[in-house]
């Protein structure tokens, strides 16, 4: 009796466990979930602006067109702010590894071309050092914000998509 107690215990723990993980939905557009870190953040839209296809393509460099379902890329449209927001949506919760492998080369050539601002903007260049790409289920997100913005960037991100 006292080991089939036991078993069951240990049984109900495990279970509890493995139930504990994010569960996250894939049916979020990435506009929607880059609409809500940008209500989230306190970052205006209309000081943002979508890259074109070339600019995407560098931003997602070496990932095949048929791993990425959807992106919402949104880059600052001022010379003086360098705010940046990426949200994509992989085709298969397998491609975000690609994909983040992509923005983390992408935010390392930021933050190498950013040296420049710290001249010109000095108060802009942390916003390259807190670039950061974060994959949740089947999305990717990556940021270029201040270090306020930023973790507000990533629970608006996570609220998002969570189940």
């Amino acid at each position: 009796m006292k080991k089939t107690l036991i078993a069951i215990s240990l049984l109900f723990i495990i279970t509890l466990t493995a139930c504990s993980g994010a569960s996250y939905s894939d049916t979020a557009k990435p506009s929607d979930i880059a609409d809500k870190i940008l209500t989230e953040t306190g970052i205006s839209k209309t000081t943002l602006e979508t890259p074109d296809a070339a600019a995407t393509d560098i931003i997602l460099q070496g990932v095949a067109k048929e791993k990425i379902d959807s992106t919402c890329i949104l880059k600052s449209a001022e010379s003086t702010n360098v705010n940046e927001i990426g949200v994509i949506k992989a085709a298969t919760e397998k491609d975000t590894a690609d994909i983040k492998k992509a923005l983390d080369t992408y935010l390392a050539d930021r933050l190498v071309g950013g040296e420049l601002y710290k001249d010109y903007l000095p108060e802009e260049f942390p916003k390259f050092e807190n670039g950061k790409a974060e994959v949740k289920g089947k999305y990717v997100v990556y940021t270029i914000l201040d270090s306020k913005a930023t973790p507000k960037a990533v629970e608006a991100f996570t609220a998002s998509i969570k189940k």
